[in-house]
């Protein structure tokens, strides 16, 4: 038995609620074995079954183990692996007989442990690892947070073995958690029926857990290919369509089969279930039914598309594509060409394959084809070629040649095939001839993307084909118009294949099929891409993707972001060193280069070239993988294109399942090129190479400057230098004076960074007797070297081959750069300042060169690698020391970063630092931290005492709270901090300040000086004025800090220069020269009387993006204290001491000088741009393409088989340097660096109403108040966000600088105010995500919304106000997503937004908008419109649904032009729009197949002459009348044959006999419409018709048109009458014709009761249809027959007189404020007419007798209700409306005028305050029904009384006409009236004699006859008031004159009105 631990206690645990840490028997915690026994006789009864092990399983352990019964433990014990899901849990127990502690594992599953189902080949299992450590000493359990190695076995059934598959690393959870890990298993999984089981190893505590088993996981496979034969015609009643399937899974066949329009198209599924069809097809049939709107079997070629999903879910196959003819019209003789597989690109004198093709002729006889090839206007013929008697259903290639006589690079060509008679059989073919000669590309591609032969208009642009062999290959095209995207020119007219963000192509080609089935990867394999990518929204997202994705995310294969792009395989997985990077906007040529052993080196490598330079190399081994899987198949997905990102234009994709060399890709490259002479610019500056391949120096010599050493050259391999013998040649191209031989120099490495490299720099010293010797002999200089004449000849020479920054112009650039800008910023130094020494400099100076070596006299030059060559950083001359004229200068450089004293750290003091001679440099605790470079070290006190004055200056210091005891042991204090203590401590004072010591390793006082080898103390309260009071540490640590930023600023110039430290520092900060902040600073000390320290400048490698091995990995948005995303700063010698207190003391002054050298950059070259680019970018287009490449080879390469020879090593990999030029991707950097720095320092686009700034105008607030903004701002950049008003800037409110803020995140720009009049503007509009709200921005004027990357843009009302009021608005975001514009009031006209290619949400609802231009755009998925809405165009919106389309009104519709917008329902827009009074004046929609049951609707159409295409089926509810037919046949031709662009299936109706309208009196010159009317009325069978009129003076006719021209009228006396005759002969469908003749006048007509009036001001006593009537004559004053008058020709309403006074029916109690006596509900002034003069209308009472007027009817009293029918007088002084006072007006306009004039003070007095109805954007008409609906939705409906509705509606009242009418003045708004109770009794008198022509008092015979004239049924409102209870009102069922108390009864409101 094993000895017991005496520290536990064995005793029973005798409660569940006993504390087990302690049995208080012996004050022991329980052991392991008690709580063992507790759990056994506790917990087993408590759970199904639980097991605790006897003794030590084999792993050592005790296991508790729970079952859910005893049959499923016995189970387990037979098969515990096959058995394991019946162990529901399984735990280790701790075990307590070792001192030491024990971990407890685990694992479990949350996946389907019995059966797992994939078809796409992705299975991941949902994982739980665990881990805890048991402590048997408290009893207690931990979690351990490790890793484990997770293994996975396989077998296919139980009866065979497991095998071990693969691991992978999992992560442990605490035990409680519900966190579950993904464990993908795709890429081990076998296709069918597999098992699975996995089990984890911790990596720490090295115990395993169980098993957990899956019984079964199935993987299969989808695949469908087409097995129908084009080339047979269908001639059955059915289409068989036969198709191979793969997949053992249940599913779905889709099969789309295409009209002959090749647009509309029928969608039919079939249930496959799991069966498979490999050998057998699977026919399936197709049949048109009458209910089937696209018909399958119509004559002609029809497309077809199938695809195969999984029944379930999404999984699907790619579409297959296919073309079948059918023959079903056995009339139709046409001869039909299908043609297939054409290819698109074809080589000039080349015989070729161009398409194959079948003819199908139902003559069954052969036939004759005509192949004609031309240019594009048909005008050059290339190919002529006739195929005689080809057979039918016969697949004929078509091979031939072409023989072009051209200097064109290529030529497109257009094959038409033809009949014998010219007839076109087939769609004309279009190709490309490559007539490129030696600019061709390298031949043999697999695969070709040519989009310069591809074009929308194809038939078929959704299709991709490989140019290489004509082939097609699978492709899916989504969201996809073919309008603005597809196959399109860019901005230079260049034809590409553009994919906008949003869109996504899928091409199905394998590029990697060499790669797959293989773990030896011995294959080559070499891609390009030509592309550009623009509108970048989220640069994150891949747009180009030729990989599969690991478990991480990161891709196997290639893939391509819109910045970047990045190739890793299975094991190479890190991206910063497999990446490269571009412009965005800049067409760039990206090639991948996959070469196993090249060169027979052994070594492989992925190499990466960028406009033909090697800008990447990977190193890889033959058992990588380049394939991933994916549902378990190896594949690299094709060529996926596209994403939500950014768009994407691509020109050329070329894949080679071949080795490329170098060469071939710049071949590529040049083919690429757009223009010749660019072509030969880069083949001419690329041809210097030898025959063997390498840097020829012969030809090199002639192009480019070039460095000749001969001699030995210390390298890695040969560390030693020569001191003298040796000879440099230095050859500048064009430059003979500086060209030229130095003799006898020494050589060695250079550089102590670079000499850990494989090459070294090197350093030329001139001996006593080196002479230098120009090229022409005229110059000779003794030991000097002078590179131009403008910089000093220099005694220290240095050729750098900048390994670290392989594109040459890092150093060399910001040498010269720093130079120059410091002279035009800083103005110089006391050096430069002195006579003699001006071109003295503060940075060395290079140019670029090629540089050979010689290692003898009579060797050949061997190209060593490409140099920058000059100065070096010591040469003496170059800066100026000349001992005698300078004594007191003395320069220092940092040693190394993160030392104490470089940064300023720690105190110079005199026995802490120390000089060593031998190595030259200033020591620090046995650390070298300040390098001498040159000078008088005498003058380092001056250093010193500078230092020492920026060490007690420290801005890095913190309270400490406690004593120094405290301090010295806080293990969390920082050793970077300097802190000061709270409590006094022994001869430790408050505020005494201490700072750590790297000597000592301690704390000590922070002071600059010793007392007998004591640290003085030092107290910051004392340094900073004894200001400290108080306990809030903080608050007096930031007036500790206060003080000393004060004192730096009065007294840091003592010490340093300081335009030139803020020059140094800004100039460092503008090119992220990260290591130039400790290492690599050059102070010096200015020998001038001030004895200031200035600044010099070198080893400005690292910059930009790359870091100090040659990375890049600094963002364009990098500042000193930034950190990576793993926490690690970008920035070496972040904690520099003084450059931190200046940013912090002088953060303006540093911002200015930001502005000035951006500015300085500008005045030099133009822009910071072109300055760059002559400073840095120029050096990288120096050297050409061969040159990167051969120095990848010779450096880079060559290092990398060093290094796996074993006989080199560097801590950075040498193949992550090979960087090429990084020409692109340093143009990107700086580009975004550019303007990120601008908003820094407010520079350019970034001062006051800089370019590119969102600016308005301000105008006052609606409740007129100054407006103030506040702005939600989201940049889509890294930015310092600002903007301003007027001429002032604001950064944010309480900020007086800009903020800096992340892309993506949102901040408030507020504080801004501004007047009624002023611009508003927010800086750097374009590189912004969202501006945020901006319905409360109260603007005006014209507003321009522009923003390259704006996303979203929204007007809204704040708190029921909109402040957004501009006059004009335009839009330029082309990546705008969401629009929205509600309730804007001040826009008119036509909204632009056509540029927004992705947008995909639009709302315009509630503006005064009527017309929109969208783009053509499948994102565009949401649109809202405004009722103003009157010319509604869509084109190419084909994702779209009808749903998602909203208008506020379809009422103002005037056109409707949809197409290709394939999910709109235009009948049911057009059809809505109709019924709600739309004019529909301008409809254009073609193929159209339309059912209209409306005959309004086709005549409305017709009218407007809609332009429309297609099929329309009327139906029978449709009266096709002869005018209506013979309206269709002028507008759509002969709508009756199906040839025809319009085909219109009808009822029809024989035609008997016609008659004319229109007809009547014609009394003006002018143009008149005639029409005709069948009979019967639904004859239509007519064809034609023919007018014509007898000769005549007065008129002439329209033959085809029937419209009258008069130009000439008479009178009614003339003799003879001037009059003529028209006669309309029509031709029917058999041929007959029928007529018919009307006479029509030239003179006025007498008006006549009963007369119709028409809407122009014209009436007759004959109706015209074809003009708008809008009333009859009921009226004629016999004492004044110019007194007539019209009643409206049906009821204008139906509602309420006015108001009553009643509780229940009308609104009680209604005093007004302004007038408390006036009495509401008595119309003042408006007589009361108690008398109706007579009961009824009748004959007997009404007319006749003896006392009668002159016009027959019985005289009544005025003062009676129908005797107010004549006129009354005005008597108001003030006149009424228009009338003045003694104006006699007709009575019933007299009583409306005044019951308006009452309505109009009750409304306005200030206690009612409701709107008076007025027109403005509405008419006054549907503003009283606004007014009336709104008081109604408040109330109740009495309250619509307050309107006086009936008097409201005839005074607003203004009859509609017909399109091109325009209504008569007389007849607008306020000339109508409520007719009085005596001229409602008139109409209803005449009304009552009844509609027969025989009787003449029937005045309202012939316009009731005519149809256009109804009554009321019953009781109608006079204007006649009784009381205030009561109004008159006419009953028109029996002539009833009666009053009713009650103006609240609903009756017939009829207008009347002069005429």
């Amino acid at each position: 038995m094993a000895k017991k631990n005496k520290k536990v206690s064995y005793n029973p645990i005798q409660s569940i609620m006993e504390d087990w840490e302690l049995d208080s028997r012996n004050n022991l915690p329980y052991s392991g074995e008690s709580v063992q026994s507790f759990l056994k006789n506790t917990l087993k009864s408590k759970t199904g079954y639980r097991v605790t092990s006897e003794k030590r399983e084999t792993d050592g352990y005790f296991h508790t183990r729970n079952f859910a019964d005893r049959a499923s433990y016995k189970a387990w014990v037979l098969d515990p692996a096959g058995n394991s899901a019946l162990l529901l849990q399984d735990e280790i127990l701790p075990d307590t007989h070792e001192q030491g502690a024990s971990y407890v594992v685990g694992l479990a599953t949350a996946s389907n442990q019995s059966l797992i189902v994939s078809t796409d080949g992705t299975v991941k299992l949902k994982m739980k690892f665990t881990s805890q450590m048991y402590n048997p000493i408290l009893q207690t359990t931990e979690e351990t947070g490790e890793s484990g190695t997770l293994t996975i076995e396989r077998r296919a059934d139980s009866t065979s073995q497991w095998r071990k598959v693969g691991t992978m690393s999992i992560m442990s959870v605490p035990y409680d958690s519900n966190q579950y890990t993904d464990i993908d298993i795709s890429d081990i999984l076998e296709a069918g029926s597999q098992q699975i089981r996995v089990i984890v190893k911790g990596d720490n505590s090295g115990e395993s857990t169980k098993y957990i088993s899956f019984v079964s996981i199935i993987k299969t496979t989808l695949a469908l290919s087409f097995a129908t034969q084009w080339q047979t015609p269908i001639t059955e009643d059915v289409i068989l369509l036969s198709y191979y399937m793969q997949g053992a899974v249940a599913k779905t066949l889709h099969v789309r089969v295409y009209g002959i329009d090749g647009v509309s198209y029928r969608d039919t599924q079939f249930s496959i279930g799991s069966a498979v069809f490999t050998e057998t097809p699977k026919t399936f049939e197709f049949r048109d039914t009458d209910s089937d709107q696209v018909k399958v079997l119509e004559h002609g070629i029809h497309k077809i598309e199938a695809w195969l999903t999984v029944d379930g879910g999404d999984t699907t196959t790619d579409k297959i594509y296919s073309q079948v003819m059918v023959a079903s019209d056995s009339q139709n003789t046409n001869t039909y060409v299908i043609v297939n597989n054409v290819k698109q690109k074809v080589d000039n004198w080349t015989e070729t394959n161009l398409f194959n093709y079948s003819v199908y002729n139902p003559s069954g006889q052969p036939t004759d084809i005509v192949f004609d090839i031309t240019d594009y206007k048909g005008t050059s013929s290339y190919l002529h070629y006739v195929a005689s008697n080809i057979e039918s259903g016969v697949i004929i290639p078509f091979n031939n040649m072409f023989e072009i006589e051209s200097t064109s690079q290529t030529l497109n060509a257009y094959v038409h095939i033809k009949d014998s008679l010219n007839t076109e059989l087939a769609n004309v073919v279009s190709m490309v001839v490559d007539n490129s000669s030696n600019f061709a590309a390298v031949s043999g591609a697999s695969f070709i993307l040519n989009p310069k032969v591809r074009s929308n208009s194809e038939s078929n642009p959704n299709t991709i084909t490989n140019s290489a062999n004509g082939d097609s290959v699978g492709s899916t095209f989504t969201n996809f118009a073919f309008t603005n995207d597809g196959w399109v020119d860019d901005e230079n007219g260049v034809k590409c294949l553009r994919v906008p963000a949003g869109r996504e192509l899928d091409i199905d080609y394998e590029s990697f099929t060499d790669f797959i089935g293989t773990t030896q990867s011995t294959a080559s394999l070499s891609f390009e891409f030509d592309f550009k990518t623009r509108y970048i929204n989220d640069e994150t997202l891949p747009i180009l993707r030729m990989c599969s994705y690991n478990t991480n995310g990161n891709p196997i294969g290639f893939e391509l972001r819109p910045l970047e792009a990045v190739f890793m395989t299975g094991s190479k997985q890190t991206r910063r060193d497999q990446d490269i990077m571009f412009q965005e906007g800049v067409r760039t040529h990206v090639a991948v280069n996959i070469i196993y052993n090249i060169a027979q080196t052994g070594m492989n490598y992925i190499r990466i070239f960028v406009n033909g330079i090697i800008n990447r190399e990977i190193e890889y081994l033959a058992n990588d993988s380049f394939v991933g899987y994916v549902s378990n198949v190896q594949t690299s997905q094709g060529i996926r294109i596209g994403s939500t990102g950014a768009d994407i234009d691509i020109y050329s994709i070329r894949v080679y399942k071949k080795k490329l060399s170098a060469t071939d890709i710049r071949q590529n490259y040049i083919s690429a090129l757009p223009t010749a002479q660019e072509k030969i610019a880069f083949r001419d500056s690329n041809d210097i190479l030898s025959d063997d391949g390498t840097i020829s120096f012969s030809k090199t010599f002639e192009k480019y400057n070039c460095l000749i050493w001969t001699g030995k050259v210390p390298s890695y391999i040969q560390k030693d230098g020569v001191a003298d013998g040796g000879t440099l040649q230095i050859h500048i191209q064009d430059d003979a004076l500086h060209s030229g031989v130095i003799n006898n120099m020494g050589i060695k490495g250079q550089g102590s960074s670079s000499k850990g490299y494989w090459k070294w720099n090197h350093q030329y010293a001139m001996n006593s007797d080196s002479v230098f010797v120009s090229e022409d002999g005229v110059t000779t200089i003794n030991g000097a070297y002078q590179l131009t004449s403008d910089s000093p000849a220099a005694i220290k020479l240095v050729s750098k081959l900048n390994w670290a920054s392989s594109m040459q112009s890092h150093k060399m650039g910001e040498t010269n750069a720093y130079n120059d800008l410091w002279k035009k910023i800083v103005g110089g130094n006391t050096i430069t300042q002195t006579p003699g020494y001006e071109n003295c400099r503060v940075a060395v100076i290079e140019k670029p060169f090629f540089y050979f070596i010689k290692e003898t006299p009579d060797s050949e030059p061997i190209f060593y690698g490409m140099v920058t060559f000059g100065s070096a950083k010591a040469d003496k001359p170059t800066f100026g020391y000349d001992k005698n004229k300078f004594p007191d200068i003395l320069m220092l450089e940092g040693s190394d970063n993160g030392k104490p004293l470089t940064e300023h750290r720690v105190p110079w003091m005199d026995d802490e630092v120390s000089y060593n001679a031998k190595d030259e440099a200033f020591i620090y605790n046995k650390e070298i931290s300040w390098d001498y470079d040159m000078g008088n070290l005498n003058m380092a006190s001056y250093f010193k005492n500078a230092f020492n004055y920026v060490f007690q200056h420290n801005l890095n210091i913190l309270p400490h709270e406690g004593n120094l005891t405290a301090l010295k042991g806080d293990s969390d204090a920082s050793i970077n901090v300097q802190y000061w203590v709270t409590e006094a401590e022994g001869s430790v004072r408050q505020y005494d300040l201490f700072r750590w010591d790297f000597i000592t390793n301690s704390w000590v006082p922070a002071s600059i000086s010793k007392t007998g080898g004591v640290y003085d103390s030092f107290n910051i309260d004392d340094q900073c004025g004894n200001i400290a009071s108080g306990v809030d540490w903080n608050s007096i640590n930031t007036m500790f800090i206060n003080a000393r930023i004060q004192d730096i600023r009065t007294n840091l110039s003592n010490y340093y220069n300081l335009t030139d430290l803020f020059f140094t520092m800004s100039e460092m900060k503008k090119i992220g020269a990260s290591d130039n902040r400790c290492k690599n600073i050059y102070p010096y000390l200015d020998p001038g009387e001030t004895k200031v320290i200035r600044w010099f400048q070198d080893d400005t490698d690292t910059i930009l993006q790359t870091d100090n091995v040659g990375r890049k990995n600094k963002p364009y948005y990098v500042e000193e204290h930034d950190v990576d995303a793993s926490g690690n700063g970008y920035w070496n010698g972040e904690n520099n001491v003084l450059f931190n207190l200046v940013e912090q003391s002088f953060p303006d002054e540093l911002r200015a000088m930001m502005n000035t050298i951006l500015t300085t950059m500008s005045e030099m070259e133009g822009s910071p741009t072109k300055f760059m680019e002559k400073y840095f970018f120029s050096t990288q287009k120096y050297f050409p393409a061969v040159a990167y490449n051969e120095v990848a080879r010779l450096l880079y390469e060559e290092a990398s088989i060093a290094v796996t020879n074993g006989v080199y090593s560097n801590a950075t990999a040498p193949i992550v340097q090979s960087l090429g030029d990084q020409l692109q991707s340093e143009l990107q950097w700086w580009k975004r660096r550019e303007i990120y720095l601008s908003s820094y320092a407010g520079y350019g686009e970034f001062t006051v109403r800089g370019n590119n700034c969102l600016m308005f105008r301000s105008i006052k607030n609606i409740d007129g108040t100054n407006p103030t903004y506040s702005f939600k701002l989201t940049p889509a950049m890294w930015l310092y966000v600002q903007g301003g008003v007027g001429q002032t800037m604001f950064y944010g409110k309480g900020k007086t600088r800009p903020q800096r803020v992340r892309a993506g995140e949102t901040y408030i720009l507020d504080g801004m105010t501004a007047d009624g009049n002023t611009d508003v503007f927010i800086n750097g509009a374009n590189y912004y995500k969202s501006f945020g709200p901006f319905g409360n921005k109260a603007l005006g004027e014209a507003f321009q919304l522009f923003g390259e990357r704006l996303t979203e843009f929204s007007v809204e009302a704040t708190d029921g106000v909109v402040e957004f009021r501009p006059n004009s608005m335009t839009i330029n975001c082309p990546v705008l997503k969401t629009f929205t514009l509600k309730n804007v009031q001040t826009l008119l006209g036509t909204l632009d937004i056509s540029n927004s290619n992705v947008i995909n949400k639009f709302d315009a609802s509630g503006t005064t908008l009527n017309s929109f231009l969208f783009p053509s755009t499948p994102t565009l998925v949401d649109i809202t419109l405004p009722e103003w809405i009157s010319n509604l165009t869509l084109d190419g919106l084909t994702n779209l649904q009808s749903s998602k389309l909203k208008l506020d009104s379809y009422s103002n519709i005037s056109t409707v032009n949809i197409t290709n917008c394939p999910s709109l329902n235009i009948l049911s827009i057009i059809t809505t729009a109709h019924l709600a009074g739309a004019t529909l004046d301008n409809v254009i929609a073609d193929n159209i197949n339309w059912i209209i049951n409306d005959t309004t609707l086709i005549t409305k159409l017709v009218n407007n002459k809609a332009k429309l295409s297609g099929k329309i089926q009327l139906g029978a509810g449709v009266t096709v009348d002869a005018a209506l037919k013979l309206k269709m046949v002028e507008t759509w031709g002969l709508i009756d044959s199906s040839s025809n662009l319009l085909y219109i299936r009808y009822q029809g109706g024989t035609l008997s006999g016609i008659s004319i309208t229109g007809g009547g009196y014609f009394t003006k010159a002018g143009k008149y419409q005639l029409g005709i009317i069948g009979n019967p009325v639904n004859g239509n069978d007519l064809i034609a018709v023919n007018w014509s009129m007898n000769s005549n003076r007065w008129a002439t006719i329209n033959q085809k048109t029937g419209e009258v021209t008069v130009t000439l009228t008479g009178l009614s006396t003339d003799v003879p009458l001037p009059t003529a005759y028209v006669t309309c002969e029509v031709t029917k469908a058999d041929q007959r014709v029928i007529s018919a003749t009307l006479q029509i006048y030239f003179y006025e007509k007498k008006v006549a009761l009963g007369d119709i009036v028409y809407a122009d001001g014209t009436y007759s006593d004959v109706y015209n249809p074809l003009k708008t009537a809008i009333g009859v004559c009921f009226y004629i004053n016999p004492d004044d027959d110019t007194d007539r008058r019209m009643v409206t020709i049906s009821d204008i309403s139906k509602d309420m007189w006015g108001l009553l006074n009643n509780s229940t029916s009308g609104v009680t109690g209604i005093k007004l404020t302004d007038r408390p006596n006036y009495d509401c509900y008595d119309v003042a002034i408006l007589d009361n007419i108690t008398s109706n003069g007579t009961d009824y209308v009748t004959e007997a009472k009404y007319a006749g007798g003896d006392a009668v007027d002159a016009d027959g009817f019985k005289l009544f009293p005025e003062n009676s209700a129908v005797g107010q029918l004549k006129k009354k007088q005005v008597v108001l002084p003030e006149g009424l409306g228009e009338f003045s006072t003694g104006d006699y007006i007709p009575y019933g306009q007299y009583n409306t005028l005044l019951i308006i004039k009452h309505r109009n003070i009750i409304l306005s007095d200030s206690g009612v305050n409701l709107p008076v109805p007025t027109a403005g954007n509405l008419t006054e008409y549907s503003h009283l029904q606004q007014c009336m609906m709104d008081i109604v939705s408040n109330n109740n409906s009495n309250y619509r009384q307050y309107y006086y509705p009936a008097a409201s509606m005839c005074y607003a009242y203004e009859p509609s006409v017909k399109k091109g009418e325009v209504l008569d003045d007389r007849f607008k708004a306020h000339k109508w009236w409520l007719p009085s109770a005596g001229e409602l009794a008139r109409i209803c008198y005449y009304k009552l004699q009844g509609f027969d022509y025989t009787n003449p008092k029937a005045i309202f015979a012939k316009a009731y006859n005519a149809g256009i004239l109804t009554f009321p049924s019953d009781y109608a409102w006079s204007s006649t008031e009784g009381s205030a209870a009561g109004s008159w009102n006419v009953r028109f069922s029996d002539g009833g004159v009666g009053f009713n108390n009650g103006k609240n009864y609903s009756h017939s409101v009829r207008a009347v009105t002069a005429f």
